[in-house]
């Protein structure tokens, strides 16, 4: 056990009998799956389509979808154990994950369960990994004109594999959220040509020029739209958090085995007292940005300030993370660039995950809004 998980036993945070499966499941996962390939994954931007769908014989893809809708019914809490632990080998299959099923499968659940009709057999195919889902157009870049709707989306994960998108449209003063699907007409995506992170989590803007709204499949509308949204981008974010973690306590894991190996000047470096305070700070980021994720996972599963600590935990996340990987990289010293010790690749999926849903600095605003308007 990491010593970092030592401090969650010593704070208390108990899990369940079914959290701590999924975490065990996810952990085993990722070192049997994940991380063999993952660097060759990483340099030829390949989705790892294969991991997807063994994932799906697991049950992630559904895992927090009603049970009656082919999901596994489980909770905030277990869904960001598993984020966190997929993340450990790389930040894409995590997020392609979440992406999938908090802005998509889980999302459809929701609106299903308020009411809106045909979409139990899209849910079922989602929850068992059959189709993949990606979401776009959450700050309202789709726009409709004489019933067609254009725009560009955002990049976002898993948008070059998707089956089906899950899209925020404007129309006029109302808002819609409907779901369209690949090869509709007027649907298109572009891929990224080379980002900096993320880099095999099928990454690409969707673009719609001229599709029909008449043919898109309506989830919901006005009011039951917008907290539709603010509910699954605040599920969202905290996905992402707890990517973030995984990623920070991975570099950190990393830095450790490398500092007591590494002889310098007659001694490991972990001997050296910079490199020790350096995996302290490292560790008191870890553990801190753990208890936040998981303490406001279970706050939504409560339903208690969901959207603001969703904003919080994801804002320290991502700066745990990213501090994480800056260290873990100084560590290593010139090797730290090498992708052979992987350091510099949890460095760039830390800042992209950053970015989306929301940066550090757009969460920390959200939140003193949240506390000067109370």
């Amino acid at each position: 056990m990491s010593p970092a998980k030592d401090l969650d036993a010593e704070l208390e945070f108990a899990l369940t009998e079914e959290q701590e499966m999924i975490r065990d499941t996810a952990r085993k996962f990722t070192e049997d799956s994940l991380e063999k390939g993952a660097e060759a994954r990483d340099a030829n931007l390949e989705f790892a389509r294969a991991e997807f769908d063994a994932l799906g014989e697991l049950g992630f893809p559904g895992l927090t979808v009603s049970d009656d809708r082919g999901g596994a019914g489980m909770g905030q809490v277990a869904a960001v154990i598993a984020f966190e632990e997929l993340a450990r080998s790389g930040a894409s299959t995590s997020m392609s994950l979440a992406m999938h099923l908090e802005l998509g499968a889980r999302l459809l659940d929701h609106a299903a369960s308020s009411g809106t009709a045909n979409l139990e057999s899209g849910i079922e195919e989602l929850a068992a990994g059959a189709k993949i889902a990606s979401c776009s157009g959450l700050a309202g870049e789709f726009t409709v004109d004489g019933g067609k709707v254009a725009g560009r989306g955002a990049p976002m994960p898993n948008a070059t594999v998707a089956d089906v998108f899950v899209v925020r449209v404007v129309d006029g003063d109302a808002t819609r959220v409907c779901m369209v699907a690949k090869g509709d007409t007027g649907v298109s995506v572009e891929a990224l040509d080379a980002p900096l992170g993320l880099r095999n989590a099928g990454l690409g803007s969707l673009v719609l020029d001229g599709a029909a709204l008449e043919s898109m499949v309506t989830i919901a509308t006005g009011s039951a739209a917008d907290d539709l949204v603010e509910r699954s981008l605040a599920a969202m974010r905290l996905a992402t958090a707890a990517t973030l973690v995984g990623l920070a306590d991975s570099a950190r894991v990393r830095a450790v085995r490398y500092s007591q190996e590494r002889i310098a000047f007659g001694k490991p470096l972990s001997a050296q007292q910079a490199v020790a305070l350096k995996l302290g700070r490292m560790t008191e980021a870890v553990v801190s940005a753990r208890q936040l994720v998981r303490s406001a996972a279970r706050a939504m599963e409560e339903g208690r300030a969901a959207p603001l600590a969703a904003a919080l935990a994801k804002s320290v996340a991502g700066e745990a993370a990213v501090r994480c990987a800056d260290e873990a990289i100084q560590i290593h010293g010139g090797y730290g660039f090498v992708t052979e010790y992987e350091v510099e690749r949890l460095y760039r999926d830390s800042k992209v995950c950053c970015v989306l849903f929301g940066d550090e600095d757009a969460c920390r605003l959200e939140v003193a809004d949240g506390l000067l308007t109370a």
